[in-house]
């Protein structure tokens, strides 16, 4: 079963659910009755975003598209950079003293913090 078939499946199970007619969905929606059954009985796939949408606006589904392409994460934003960026610096910051206590060569240490800043400023 592909996707179409199994959207046309759920719209139907939901209408049912709700006590609907396929005339009374296709009065309340604006969807013409015809495109409403052939939808249902997989012969019209090609149906409209418009008018899909239209259906679940009265099935009370519309509100889920959203969940379709939820919002990126916030590793992606400029903020969720900037909190990265500061945590590198840190990171160096620290990394540096610990190493200097711990005697490692000043040119590792530098190699390290080249490279960490490297990356960082591929981040920005």
């Amino acid at each position: 079963m592909d996707i179409l078939d199994l959207l046309a499946k759920r719209v139907k199970e939901y209408r049912l659910a709700a006590r609907m007619s396929q005339r009374e969905l296709a009065e309340k929606s604006g969807v013409g009755y015809t495109t409403i059954s052939h939808f249902e009985q997989g012969k019209h796939i090609n149906i409209s975003l418009g008018n899909f949408i239209s259906l679940l606006r009265c099935i009370g589904m519309e509100g889920r598209m959203l969940e379709l392409l939820p919002e990126l994460p916030a590793r992606f934003s400029i903020k969720g950079v900037s909190s990265i960026v500061e945590k590198a610096v840190a990171t160096v910051t620290s990394y540096r003293k610990h190493a200097i206590i711990a005697g490692v060569p000043e040119r590792w240490i530098k190699r390290i913090e080249e490279e960490i800043n490297r990356r960082v400023s591929n981040l920005e």
